[in-house]
């Protein structure tokens, strides 16, 4: 097993698929990289992870970008978004302005990015 994986999954979405990509495999490294690669796009936000897959990531970004606590916004993250719900979700409970995940494997919902899309 690695990031990418071939076989049958079950998704967090509920949804089959012969495909999964498996954030867990992501190192810190990672994560700091990916947070660089979005600099200022992001500058002033708190970002806020939707459990259990967006939490790496927000601390990662929160660490890059929030040296002085200066929060304008709100920013919803994950590590894959498939059907756009647990974004939605916790974008909707926390009255935040965006989302951000690192892939997307479907349609983007309007508001949120993707680093990578697939498909």
């Amino acid at each position: 097993m690695g990031l990418f994986n071939f076989g049958e999954f079950k998704l967090h979405s509920g949804k089959r698929s012969n495909f999964k990509i498996d954030c867990d495999f992501l190192t810190d490294a990672d994560l700091n990289a990916l947070a660089n690669l979005i600099r200022g796009d992001y500058s002033l936000c708190e970002f806020i992870g939707v459990p259990k897959g967006g939490l790496k990531f927000a601390k990662a970004l929160n660490h890059y970008y929030n040296n002085y606590n200066l929060y304008h916004s709100k920013v919803v993250v994950d590590d894959v978004l498939t059907t756009g719900h647990s974004i939605l979700s916790k974008t909707k409970e926390i009255h935040a302005e965006r989302g951000l995940v690192i892939f997307a494997r479907g349609p983007l919902p309007e508001g949120v990015d993707a680093i990578f899309k697939m498909g």
